[in-house]
Formats: C-alpha cells, structure tokens, sequence
C-alpha cells in the first residue's frame, strides 16, 4: 500500500511539472487555465503556431507561393489590394506598395497580340489550346465563352475590360490558368510560341514589373532633376544613336519643354515602352538604362541600386501580411483565409489548405 501510495503522489508531482512546464511557456498567449477560450494545452500550442507571424517566420515556400498567387493585377479578380483593404490596412501604406505590383505574362501576350496578330480568331486559338493539351482552357472557351469561332480574339477576350461585360472576366480566368510554372502543364511561354511569337519577345512579357531598373531610373530623375525636360532625354538618346526610341518620343508630339516628370509616370504607356527598350541587356551592341544613366550624369552608386533591382523581388502580399503581423499581433493564419473568402480568391484559400489543412473553417 505504501508503495502505491508513493507512486501516485511521484505521478501528482510530475503532472504538476508538467502544468507549470505548459503555463510558463504558453503564458503570454494563454492567459490562465481560467481565462483561456482553449480547452486543453493541444488547442493552446497550436493557436501559438497558426499566428501569422510565426507563419511568416517559418515558412517561405507557403508565402511564397501565396504572394504569386495574389500579386499580379487582374481585371475584376481581386489580388492583394483588396485583401489588405479587407485586413483594415492603411491607405497610404497600400499606395506605397503598388510600385511592386506585378504584372500577368498572359495580360502582357494577349496585348501583343491585338498589335501582332490582330485577326487570331477564337478557332485558331482552341486549335492552339488543344495542340498544347491545355484541355481545360479549351473547354473554357467552347462552353463557358459566349461566341463564335469566327470571331476574332482581341473582340472576344482582350478588349472587354470592364463589367458588366459578360467576357471582362475571360482573360483573368486565362491569366489565373497559364501564368504558373509547372512540369506538366503548358502555361502562356507554351502558347505564345506555338502562336509563333519570338522567344526573346516572350522574355519581355515574363519581366516582372519589379524588375524594372529604367523605371527606378526614371523615379529617381523626378525627385532629383525634377527639371529636366523631354528634350533632354532626347539629346541623351541620340548621343548613343537610340534613335529607335527618339522616333517614337517625337512621334507623340509632345514638346520639347514638357519636363519628364510630367509625362514619363509610373503606369504610363511611356513608361512601359522606354523601359521595355531600356531594360534590355541581351544585345552587347545595343545602348540600355546604364548609359542613359550616365549620359544624365546619375551617381555611380545610385545607379548601382538600379541594377540591384533585378536581382530581387519585393512582394506587395508579403508586405500586407508583414504589416499585418506587425499591427495586429494576435492575427492568425484563419483570419487571412476568412478575408480572402471575403475576395472570392478560393484558389488562394486552396494554397492555405494545402500547407495548412487544419486552419480553413476554423
């Protein structure tokens, strides 16, 4: 009997350690065993690890393919703008983050196609959709598309862009489908070369807009030479024989004196084509950002945080998410997914499923 006795209160004392063990560690999350909304130390530990923050610390491939998921700007699709909105980020902070919006390699081949290929009927493209074994999409287009094979693409998919148009959303149901990377599956670098587009086009579309040391540049020219006029940047182009580029300034008609500032701004069409031009660092023989740079006398160590542009990627979801954390630290990885159940991004919730089967519907 004493020996049982003794066992009993040994087992009392190390269930009390054990306790203790769980109240020290769990403390700042738990509160007290009379406080807690859990019901038991499991529940506790893993409301610990489901915090955004910790998710963020420990798990880079999940966030990773969450931000490629949401970054990239669709047409009605909503992408981390609204989730951010959704989380009560600040406008501001919002604002200074779509400088890293990302920009669809589909959007971008369809675009070229308007110009390249403007008579691409929808029948050649199911062909072509078919020819790459992208059934899905080719179902998509024959059931879900309200057309006829004779008519062409750019009225069917690229010109519709906003709603109520029934066909604004095509393209972003394209994008969602073809932007990936896969082992498998044909994605947009698939169909624009069976569509017969050069590979070093391609390469155009596939930059991310991050990637973009010509815009940096340009960024940098407003805030420093708010002066400088479009005359300028001519001179500088035609110093190292750009002509291609001064054709299309002069083409636009603008005037000699219209400061840089005003007309080469992030998201314009000016922009994007010197950038497109610029950026460029394929060809030895053709001048890029580097010499424009130089011929504008930019700093050699500014000039080197241009090209450090390339070399990285900043992801406005991550951002978002980092905030988040950041300000409301009791946030957990369920009330991401309730927010963008909230946006109507399932295949976003389908990525947090699949890394973390235990947090949708909790």
């Amino acid at each position: 009997g004493t020996n049982e006795s003794q066992g009993l209160e040994l087992e009392m004392e190390n269930d009390d350690d054990q306790s203790s063990y769980f109240a020290d560690d769990e403390t700042s999350i738990c509160q007290s065993p009379s406080t807690t909304e859990f019901s038991n130390e499991d529940e506790c530990i893993e409301s610990k690890w489901s915090k955004l923050s910790h998710i963020l610390r420990g798990n880079p491939e999940f966030i990773e393919q969450l931000s490629l998921c949401l970054d990239r700007d669709m047409r009605l699709i909503h992408n981390w703008k609204h989730l951010a909105s959704t989380l009560e980020v600040e406008v501001d902070v919002i604002k200074r983050l779509e400088q890293y919006g990302d920009f669809s390699p589909t959007f971008r081949l369809f675009d070229f196609l308007e110009s390249w290929k403007p008579d691409l009927t929808i029948k050649e493209l199911k062909e072509t959709m078919l020819e790459i074994g992208r059934n899905d999409l080719l179902n998509l287009l024959t059931t879900e598309v309200v057309c006829i094979d004779s008519e062409r693409v750019v009225d069917v998919i690229t010109k519709p862009r906003e709603a109520p148009s029934p066909r604004a959303g095509i393209l972003d149901e394209l994008a969602l489908a073809l932007d990936g990377r896969s082992l498998v599956l044909s994605n947009w670098y698939t169909l624009a070369i069976k569509l017969g587009v050069q590979r070093i086009t391609c390469w155009t579309f596939e930059r991310r807009s991050t990637e973009n040391p010509t815009g940096k540049l340009f960024q940098y020219l407003a805030t420093s030479c708010p002066q400088l006029t479009l005359n300028s940047l001519k001179e500088a182009l035609d110093s190292f024989d750009r002509r291609d580029l001064m054709n299309f300034l002069k083409n636009k008609n603008l005037g000699d004196e219209v400061l840089l500032k005003d007309v080469i701004t992030p998201g314009s069409e000016l922009l994007e084509k010197i950038s497109q031009e610029l950026n460029r660092d394929d060809n030895i023989g053709v001048k890029n950002y580097v010499h424009l740079a130089r011929k504008l006398e930019v700093p050699a160590e500014i000039l080197r945080q241009f090209a450090d542009v390339q070399q990285c990627r900043k992801s406005p979801t991550k951002e978002v998410l980092e905030w988040v954390a950041a300000r409301f630290p009791e946030t957990r990885l369920s009330d991401i997914a309730q927010a963008l159940e909230k946006i109507q991004r399932n295949d976003a919730i389908q990525i947090i499923s699949r890394h973390f089967p235990n947090t949708i519907g909790k």
